[in-house]
């Protein structure tokens, strides 16, 4: 039986993703350098937009024209404490940019993590501490406290553990410093299959 009811094709633009965008501001904060990502709202309910927040208390300088973000590091990072409950997603580039801080950062909230495309919290302490930086967990092993000094951060070979953010995450760190190598960096194919292409192109400034 015909419902009645008509359907027409129509264009719609969809916005872009803060979660794959944080990646790439977290390379403007650990570099001291800028970069800027098109086709993100500024009224989106994507909650890891929170990300351009926590940059900026880490002393990142954010501009915001129509639907553009620009994320502008700092000489010099500084710790951060958030609940990371509400958007677990960018945590991954969030702990790096930690290690570059100079002082002691603290996310909470943590345990969804757990549960992902492998344990991030205990991937994102094993890639730390190969890299020179100590980590702690506290309440329970909800929350994970990163010792920042970016003097004792250093280049290391990397396990992703077959988790394509945290192979995304650890590779911007090769762009503030050298000798970094991501083991199975294949695996970010499953959500950004160019991600390596983009991240050549980082210089002082780059359009994602």
């Amino acid at each position: 039986m015909k419902s009645g009811q008509l359907y027409r094709g129509s264009d719609f633009q969809i916005e872009g993703d803060y979660s794959s965008a944080a990646f790439f501001f977290e390379a403007a904060a650990i570099t001291g350098g800028k970069v800027r990502v098109g086709n993100l709202r500024r009224d989106s309910v994507q909650g890891d937009g929170k990300i351009l927040e926590l940059l900026s208390e880490m002393g990142c300088a954010i501009h915001r024209q129509k639907n553009t973000a620009t994320v502008e590091g700092p000489e010099e990072l500084v710790p951060v404490s958030a609940d990371m409950g509400g958007f677990p997603d960018i945590v991954m580039p969030l702990a790096v940019a930690c290690a570059f801080a100079k002082g002691d950062s603290k996310l909470s909230n943590l345990g969804t993590l757990r549960l992902k495309e492998s344990d991030r919290v205990a991937s994102l302490q094993d890639g730390l501490s190969r890299m020179g930086i100590q980590t702690a967990l506290e309440d329970c092993g909800n929350s994970l406290s990163i010792f920042g000094n970016p003097r004792k951060v250093k280049g290391a070979t990397v396990e992703s553990f077959n988790d394509n953010s945290i192979a995304m995450a650890f590779a911007m760190a090769g762009l503030a410093i050298t000798g970094m190598r991501i083991k199975n960096p294949d695996c970010v194919k499953k959500s950004f299959p160019d991600f390596f292409e983009k991240t050549a192109a980082i210089g002082k400034g780059i359009d994602a």
